[in-house]
């Protein structure tokens, strides 16, 4: 919606079903998925429109019309990239033995907390390995990802 301020920049309101009425669309849908992305579209192509017609005609350009590129928050967790194979050996023989053992595990908001689990398998799913085990913490199964956890002993 940032392009249709730099190229409509009369109007009361950005908001999507304001732009819904300038542009005459169909509103009888609105605020259904589908409907908002097929709006927001048409939206889009009448802004590259004004955009041409103003002689911008790459996205470079686009960008700097809407006041430079959209970012979006990095996430605070900044997972470790390889996966120790110590720690690998190690809670795979806990696993085979039944052994439980205590992890330092890094949740997804970044917080450290301390676990008592005791390993039941592996997975990869993706491109991250996941330890299944049962936490004896939360007296639950749980699902580690394997680049979260920092230490067990």
């Amino acid at each position: 919606m940032k392009l249709s301020r730099r190229f409509y920049p009369n109007l009361d309101s950005y908001a999507l079903p304001a732009l819904r009425r300038v542009f005459d669309l169909d509103h009888s849908e609105e605020h259904r998925a589908l409907a908002d992305v097929r709006a927001t579209m048409v939206i889009f192509r009448k802004c590259l429109e004004k955009a041409r017609q103003d002689g911008i005609e790459d996205i470079g350009k686009l960008q700097d019309a809407q006041g430079g590129p959209i970012s979006f928050p990095l996430p605070k967790v900044h997972a470790k990239p390889i996966l120790s194979y110590k720690l690998i050996r190690y809670l795979l023989k806990a696993m085979d033995s039944g052994q439980s053992v205590k992890i330092m595990y890094q949740d997804p908001t970044g917080a450290h907390e301390e676990r008592m689990v005791t390993p039941r398998r592996f997975v990869k799913y993706g491109i991250h390995v996941y330890m299944i085990a049962y936490c004896h913490t939360y007296g639950t199964d749980g699902t580690f990802r394997m680049d979260r956890v920092e230490f067990a002993e």
